[in-house]
């Protein structure tokens, strides 16, 4: 090639101009054409804010279904489901909504944190939504009754012992109790241990409290025997350990019932818990539907949802709601008592319907008990004497109005 056919005439680049100008407009037309074909979803009726749960898969699962079966019959009042925040709440998500002003219709909270939505302004009302209580689990192959106090109970760890595994199996037993003390539902159990609300500090402050310490000291006694209590148990931790058949007994809640029976392989049965100062718990946890816009939608799916028959869809995958009298005859009921009688039995003795916290600055005592979970129930090379950490937590407290 020469010189003279390198050479561009004006001719050439009319032509190389076209041909350009041709593929740009081809480009631009594509996606003008896709969109203009895809079809523009409606926007949902209302938006349901829900936290991701740590256990309840099968809870979860039944929810996402039952709004799917909702929104088919009523294609023009769909519900869109949020899942923000974790352990039964999304209240710090909620805030976050309402500070930008767009408020979903409606949202779960954790129930000991109602004052402090309350001290939002939002709420037109709350309703259960799901609710659970602390129970005693224990393996045994013969049905054995669970300890009813902590008597009986501190008497079965000098003689439990996991159920055999099967020869192909080499598993030692980690802890005789699987007792989760770390994190919301750690803390939680530890409230429901005491038998007493620990959102209110006595005359004096925590470090004075004649009823906590000791049962501060016990546990720490029970994580200090060997192969009693696991310290830094984990919610997700302590329920696999009694799977795999490592922890002959176990403390969680009753929503956790149902996944328990569907991935166990062994007999076990369940009571409620007990308690350290007698008597067995009715602590109820879980969280809280909160209603912040009324209208017809609203009001449709909430019909919906807490009608009969879709509530104990909801009850049977472990979400306990206050039973009504007319659903012990229902046929859902007697499936459920015939599937999972130990289960059937818990719900029906659940007795506790009210938040377990009145205090509105809740939230910010959460977060000091968390803290001292970490400190109080780690390993003893770790661990922060019981007196240190309640007066940290007095003088923190009292910096506010608490």
């Amino acid at each position: 090639m020469n010189l003279i056919e390198m050479r561009e005439t004006p001719r050439t680049r009319l032509k190389g101009f076209l041909s350009h100008l041709a593929l740009l407009t081809c480009l631009a037309a594509v996606p003008g054409a896709l969109a203009a074909s895809a079809p523009i979803p409606d926007p949902p009726a209302l938006r349901f804010l829900l936290p991701h749960a740590l256990f309840s898969q099968s809870g979860d699962q039944e929810l996402k279904t039952l709004v799917e079966e909702y929104n088919r019959a009523h294609p023009k009042g769909k519900v869109e489901l949020l899942f923000r925040g974790e352990n039964f709440s999304s209240l710090k998500e909620l805030v976050a909504f309402h500070l930008a002003g767009d408020l979903p219709e409606l949202a779960a909270v954790e129930t000991s944190e109602l004052p402090a939505v309350a001290r939002m302004g939002i709420t037109r009302r709350t309703l259960p939504f799901r609710r659970s209580l602390p129970v005693l689990v224990r393996a045994d192959e013969t049905g054995a009754a669970v300890p009813g106090t902590w008597a009986t109970l501190l008497n079965a760890f000098q003689r439990s012992s996991a159920p055999a595994p099967s020869p192909s199996e080499n598993r030692a037993t980690e802890a005789t109790l699987a007792l989760p003390l770390q994190g919301p539902l750690g803390l939680w159990m530890f409230e429901a241990l005491s038998g007493k609300e620990l959102w209110r500090r006595e005359t004096g402050g925590l470090r004075t409290n004649r009823e906590l310490k000791p049962l501060i000291a016990e546990l720490q006694h029970l994580i200090d025997s060997p192969q009693v209590l696991r310290p830094e148990e984990t919610w997700e931790r302590a329920i696999q350990a009694f799977l795999d058949r490592r922890s002959p007994m176990l403390v969680t809640s009753l929503d956790s019932l149902p996944y328990l029976s569907s991935q166990s392989t062994f007999r076990w049965n369940a009571g409620l818990l007990p308690v350290f100062s007698g008597g067995t718990s009715q602590l109820v946890g879980g969280s809280t539907l909160v209603v912040t816009r009324e209208s017809p939608e609203v009001k449709q799916f909430l019909d919906y949802l807490y009608s009969r028959k879709v509530a104990m869809r909801w009850v049977a995958q472990g979400n306990f709601l206050p039973l009504e009298p007319g659903w012990v005859r229902s046929p859902e009921w007697k499936k459920l008592v015939h599937a999972m009688p130990v289960y059937a039995r818990l719900v029906a003795q659940a007795k506790g319907t009210q938040p377990r916290s009145t205090d509105p600055d809740v939230v910010r005592a959460h977060s000091e008990w968390l803290q001292a979970l970490r400190l109080l129930f780690t390993d003893a090379s770790r661990r922060v004497p019981a007196d240190t950490v309640l007066t940290q937590m007095d003088t923190h407290l009292s910096l506010g109005k608490y």
